[in-house]
């Protein structure tokens, strides 16, 4: 190749690094698509629909909210990973995300582990247990019960979770963004500022407050990712343990 040849070829790559730079500096430019993998009405649903106008707020572009149920999330999920990686397609999803794998294995349809960016950890929910008022005022005190009970089947050689397991068993509801994989690091920062400027707002506070709803201040992508991945980890021997099978 003769040297104009080269100073071509390097003035091409040139101007395409700085067509994407400046596309990055000036994102968004157009809505962005929040895809939820369950059905509306839910509560991944309400909280991402919450939140939508309030990042549209801060981010000067509409945060158009699309549900893709479908497959315990998988549908929708595997949709946001084969997305463009440009920012104009993120997933806002739930718990069920670090289960499917799995659950599903190889028909899980995307790649749990290196198919997606962390953009924040949002929310999380603690799981209640219920009781009649004149019942158990303990979780111990309620286990005792159980075992005792004359009419409901006998367990009193099951162990507990963490027994058979090993590790402390601590289940809360959660909701995290996450972006295709390979999406720029500017874009991916902006969305996090987004999310955790608008999650500080009092009207945003007081209403999860009202609902039980921990919101997470200042989370980071890498903090959302490891989180994922954590939770993955988690699931993973239980949910083979119990020997589920998706229906």
């Amino acid at each position: 190749m003769s040297n104009l040849g080269r100073r071509g070829v390097l003035g091409l790559a040139a101007a395409a690094v700085a067509g994407r730079a400046e596309a990055q500096a000036g994102y968004p430019d157009k809505p962005i698509r929040m895809i939820i993998a369950f059905a509306a009405g839910g509560p991944t649903d309400i909280l991402a629909r919450m939140l939508a106008p309030r990042l549209s707020e801060v981010l000067g572009q509409q945060i158009v909210v699309e549900n893709k149920p479908g497959a315990t999330g998988n549908i929708g999920t595997a949709m946001v990973a084969d997305a463009k990686p440009d920012g104009y397609t993120i997933l806002f999803s739930a718990s069920t995300m670090a289960m499917a794998p799995a659950l599903y294995g190889k028909q899980v349809g995307y790649d749990p582990v290196n198919g997606f960016e962390g953009i924040a950890y949002v929310a999380s929910v603690p799981l209640i247990v219920v009781v009649p008022a004149d019942g158990a005022k303990s979780i111990g005190e309620l286990a005792d019960m159980l075992r005792k009970e004359k009419g409901m089947p006998q367990l009193p050689d099951v162990p507990t979770v963490r027994e058979a397991l090993g590790f402390p068993f601590s289940i809360n509801t959660w909701y995290a963004a996450y972006a295709p994989k390979g999406t720029p690091r500017p874009i991916i920062d902006k969305l996090n500022a987004a999310f955790n400027k608008v999650l500080k707002e009092p009207e945003v506070k007081k209403w999860a407050e009202g609902r039980a709803i921990e919101l997470i201040q200042d989370s980071t992508p890498a903090s959302a990712k490891k989180f994922y991945d954590d939770q993955m980890a988690f699931w993973d021997p239980i949910i083979k343990q119990s020997g589920a099978k998706p229906e």
